[in-house]
């Protein structure tokens, strides 16, 4: 219990409300540094003060300290808002870099410490999954109503207990995800959500083939694309190449280069002669509208396996 905040002894209650007043209190930094270091850290790849879990002697130090304090001391004067800070942060000419090497700058600052260009980074996890489900057309914005881990009971779960509860096709967000200790739902696993039992302040950030295997055959995916397929052949536009600026609008939130859209014109052609030489599983061979769906679900899949759509370049 805490015995003494600043310099009042606590003498009714259990001292949380002093300690709030002490952590946000004007005469101490540190909680605003702190805080401001991790949003700046979460929308740039890196902190101002790189070990985000640790301000003191055993971390480092910070690479630009007069402006932690600057965002801090106007983060503290804007009543604490999340919003404004990252407004701040956002509209900064450090954000607008480009990831573009400069050979002459990269000789002095290999590694970026002094942020002059952009770091490019991975979606988180549950970033992926939601803009997977969001561009299929099917993402649940609504809020579930309490938890289904409630159907699990009070019982012991040991390796033989029955979890289908947690592996359900949900399709609300990921931060409503039913997640167990060490039962990550599969697309967060792949993508390395960290461990909900640990203070984590950057996570892992690991990139193999499973991860775009993932993309390419899951269930999610492959449900997905085909929604997503749907959506693009009823959208009221005329012509392939449209139809192809818009998956790209709708996936990667930018138009194809030339090359890109030649690519894909090509791609749909190829895709589309290889379906035109199958049958359904009865044997009976695919109708044009078939074929279709097929051909811009393979294009869809492809959105989702390239690098720009899981990183921010």
């Amino acid at each position: 219990m805490l015995k003494n905040v600043g310099t009042t002894p606590i003498t009714k209650g259990s001292g949380r409300l002093e300690l709030a007043q002490w952590l946000t209190t004007p005469n101490n930094p540190l909680t605003a540094r702190v805080y401001v270091n991790r949003v700046w850290s979460k929308l740039l790849g890196k902190g101002i003060v790189p070990t985000v879990d640790n301000f003191g002697i055993l971390g480092e130090p910070a690479s630009h300290p007069e402006l932690l304090d600057h965002l801090s001391l106007k983060f503290v004067g804007q009543r604490w808002s999340t919003k404004k800070l990252i407004r701040e942060i956002v509209l900064s000419h450090v954000y607008a870099e480009s990831d573009e090497a400069d050979p002459k700058l990269a000789s002095v600052d290999k590694e970026n410490k002094y942020f002059w260009h952009w770091n490019s980074k991975r979606l988180e996890a549950e970033v992926l999954r939601d803009a997977v489900l969001s561009i299929g057309g099917g993402l649940d914005l609504d809020r579930p109503n309490g938890t289904p881990l409630v159907e699990l009971g009070t019982r012991e779960l040991g390796p033989t207990a029955d979890y289908s509860v947690v592996n359900k096709p949900y399709r609300f967000r990921s931060v409503y995800l039913p997640f167990l200790r060490g039962r990550a739902p599969e697309m967060l696993a792949v993508f390395d959500a960290p461990d909900p039992g640990l203070t984590v302040g950057i996570r892992d950030v690991t990139s193999g083939p499973d991860q775009a295997l993932y993309l390419l055959n899951s269930p999610l995916a492959l449900d997905e694309a085909q929604h997503f397929a749907k959506r693009l052949i009823d959208a009221p536009v005329s012509g392939v190449n449209e139809r192809i600026d818009l998956a790209f609008q709708l996936a990667l939130g930018q138009l194809p280069t030339p090359a890109q859209r030649e690519s894909a014109v090509k791609f749909l052609s190829d895709i589309e002669g290889v379906h035109q030489s199958k049958n359904d599983p009865n044997g009976t061979p695919l109708t044009s509208d078939e074929i279709r769906l097929r051909t811009w679900s393979s294009f869809s899949q492809a959105l989702f396996a390239l690098p720009q759509f899981r990183y921010l370049f």
